[in-house]
């Protein structure tokens, strides 16, 4: 490789021009989210369990109780296809949705679907290896919303 190329490509990474830390990774990759995962507060607890990265998937299922004892729970499926990696959410009793991941980094996942009601944006990050937080964002009825979460890493 000729000097001329050598620091012109040194010169676009130093640059930012081309950020590793923000591309899409494989699927394999993801597997930080794997564990169980639960925050307990205020008569509430919410359940979040992934599984590990096997046949080209990779399992989620999230329960949330609130103090009354009603359940919410919905199952996602994250997988790859030709076109990227998709998470695919199927919430009890709502039409599933699916979102592509758009940037990804050893802590973080970001996945979007701007075509979607509410939410928009998913993003998954990783906290001192014993927190998982999740953040849903977007719009409805043209407001902006987004909701939260929290869970600690849990033996099984």
């Amino acid at each position: 490789m000729g000097r001329k190329v050598l620091a012109g490509l040194i010169a676009i990474v130093m640059s930012g021009a081309i950020r590793a830390d923000d591309q899409p990774a494989g699927l394999e990759a993801l597997g930080w989210l794997t564990g169980t995962w639960i925050d307990e507060r205020g008569g509430a607890s919410s359940e979040h369990y992934w599984t590990s990265v096997r046949g080209g998937t990779l399992l989620g299922l999230q329960r949330d109780i609130g103090p009354d004892g009603d359940a919410w729970v919905e199952f996602v499926k994250v997988h790859e296809t030709p076109e990227g990696i998709v998470f695919t959410v199927i919430p009890l009793g709502q039409a599933q949705a699916e979102f592509a991941l758009v940037s990804s980094s050893e802590r973080r996942a970001v996945f979007e679907n701007p075509a979607h009601d509410f939410p928009r944006r998913i993003v998954y990050w990783l906290e001192n290896d014993d927190i998982l937080a999740a953040r849903i964002e977007g719009s409805a009825d043209s407001e902006q919303r987004s909701s939260e979460w929290r869970w600690k890493r849990v033996d099984p």
